[in-house]
């Protein structure tokens, strides 16, 4: 059984006016990257016992550094929720989000740990902190969901007689398995993304990257672990196929994430 990893204290990160809920511990190693945790949409990072604790506890293991973070409106208690509201949050604000905290708490060089839509933005992270000068050094995505897959997936969720209200920009309400609640969204909160460049993130090898995904995964689909792959440098090679469904069991994904992290350790 893993320990429970509040090994960091909480800390609040000043940010767009109001604060992210941060925990992070660096290396005795500075030349060691630190891993960055990227969450799913609405699921609080750090809890007990949630996914970004069990990459916590591997990192202590492995002797790397790790932080984890709440995006804005992120977090279900009051120790653990950054400040803002759903109806003002969109991907390209949890992306912003994720850059403010790698340039506030991590060294020069960063490994990303990925989770739904979190894995998702990695290739927009990693190409924003090559622009800082911060080297993204590997990637692990779990149950990946690009941007692109996300839009599509929550139009699907639309009711059709809130449809027209939705693509006018109005908040329609959506409930999705893959949710912890029912969600009040705009159209235009999983649109914005597309305002961005094209990411150009750095190519990797294929032991420094690796996603997996379940095989009855609806969201995180082969062709979107492929694009993600892909946009590393990688091929499908690098995407593993796991047991059923978007919630991988964390002792199957320990299982996966330990040797990639000793990977990101060994020198």
């Amino acid at each position: 059984m893993m320990r429970d990893p509040s090994f960091a204290p909480i800390e609040d990160l000043p940010h767009g006016g109001g604060f992210l809920k941060v925990s992070a511990r660096q290396a005795q190693d500075p030349s060691l990257p630190t891993i960055i945790m990227l969450g799913g949409l609405l699921a609080d990072q750090l809890e007990a016992g949630s996914r970004s604790g069990v990459v916590a506890d591997l990192c202590v293991e492995t002797g790397l550094g790790c932080v984890r973070f709440n995006y804005s409106a992120h977090g279900t208690t009051p120790a653990t929720a950054s400040s803002g509201l759903f109806k003002d949050v969109s991907v390209t604000r949890l992306l912003h989000d994720a850059i403010a905290v790698c340039l506030a708490k991590s060294r020069r060089d960063v490994a990303l740990v990925g989770s739904s839509l979190g894995a998702g933005l990695m290739p927009y992270l990693a190409s924003a902190l090559a622009e800082h000068g911060r080297d993204t050094v590997g990637v692990f995505g779990i149950s990946s969901v690009l941007p692109v897959a996300l839009q599509a997936f929550v139009t699907a969720q639309v009711n059709a007689e809130d449809a027209a209200d939705f693509e006018r920009g109005a908040s329609v309400t959506i409930t999705s398995p893959t949710l912890p609640t029912s969600i009040r969204i705009r159209k235009a909160q999983i649109a914005d993304l597309e305002e961005l460049p094209p990411p150009a993130p750095p190519k990797l090898s294929p032991g420094r990257a690796r996603f997996i995904r379940g095989e009855d995964d609806p969201l995180s689909s082969e062709i979107h672990n492929q694009a993600l792959a892909s946009a590393f440098g990688l091929d499908l090679s690098s995407v593993h196929v796991v047991q059923k469904g978007h919630d991988i069991d964390k002792r199957v994904m320990a299982d996966h994430l330990r040797p990639w992290l000793r990977r990101m350790a060994a020198k």
